[in-house]
C-alpha cells in the first residue's frame, strides 16, 4: 500500500491509499493523524448535540409557561 501525503498550511492533509488494482479510497486526516471522515460518520450517528438538547429544552420550557399561564387565566 502507497500513501502520497500533499502539502498543506494548516489544513488536514489529504492521504491516498493505493490499495492494489484500480481501487483506490482517499481518506482525510489531520497532521497528527486523525481520520477526519470517520470523525465525522461517528458525530453523525452520536444523536443530538449539546446546543440541540439545550435548544429542545428551551423550548419545552417555554411551551410549560405558556400552559400554566393559560390555565391561571381561565
Amino acid at each position: 500500500m502507497k500513501m502520497l501525503v500533499g502539502k498543506s498550511k494548516g489544513k488536514p492533509i489529504v492521504i491516498q491509499k493505493l490499495t492494489g488494482g484500480h481501487h483506490m479510497e482517499k481518506d482525510n486526516y489531520t497532521v497528527v493523524g486523525t481520520n477526519i471522515d470517520e470523525v465525522k460518520r461517528l458525530n453523525a450517528e452520536s444523536g443530538l448535540t449539546y446546543n440541540e438538547i439545550n435548544e429542545l429544552l428551551t423550548k419545552e420550557i417555554e411551551q410549560r409557561k405558556n400552559v400554566t399561564t393559560d390555565k391561571h387565566k381561565t
